[in-house]
């Protein structure tokens, strides 16, 4: 009986062992990758101070370009994020319209307007990239700030604004 069922054995490794022989191959690779440290909370900072800063621009000379760059950063933002700017829009059209004058008083209603086209829908990849299509059709520069989280840009065209 032992002798009988070594047999089997045997023949069942005999099958096993044909069949390794058929499948016998290996892949390999060498791969050699090190991830990239991103610090993204101190990109959403970055994106951030480029949004206040494009903010500071659209309030005073009222260039077109800063107001599609806040849309921009905007878009780009996550939903908790974007809240923030909404707010953050809303305070400072707030304090200029209690400054008082005429000049302070115009640039809070676009800064509102602008806060409401933020608020209008969750923002899609679509909707982002036809915003920065926009933008780089108006400032090269602009688009290239944001996408590299360079608040810096504004200060650039703008010192007298950052004079701080």
């Amino acid at each position: 009986m032992m002798r009988r069922n070594r047999n089997r054995l045997l023949k069942s490794s005999k099958v096993i062992n044909h069949a390794k022989e058929e499948k016998n191959y290996s892949i390999r690779y060498i791969v050699d990758w090190e991830p990239k440290k991103i610090d993204y909370l101190a990109q959403t900072d970055r994106i951030n101070d480029y949004f206040a800063n494009a903010v500071r621009v659209y309030a005073h000379p009222g260039e077109e370009a800063s107001r599609v760059a806040i849309l921009a950063a905007g878009k780009v933002a996550a939903s908790v994020q974007r809240t923030t700017m909404i707010n953050y829009l809303k305070n400072i059209a707030t304090d200029l319209a209690t400054m008082g004058g005429g000049q302070e008083k115009a640039a809070a209603k676009k800064l509102l307007i602008v806060a409401k086209e933020l608020e209008e829908k969750y923002w899609t990849i679509n909707d982002i990239i036809q915003e920065k299509s926009r933008l780089e059709v108006l400032n090269k520069d602009y688009v290239d700030a944001l996408n590299a989280a360079d608040p810096s840009v504004f200060s650039r065209y703008y010192p007298s604004l950052f004079d701080d």
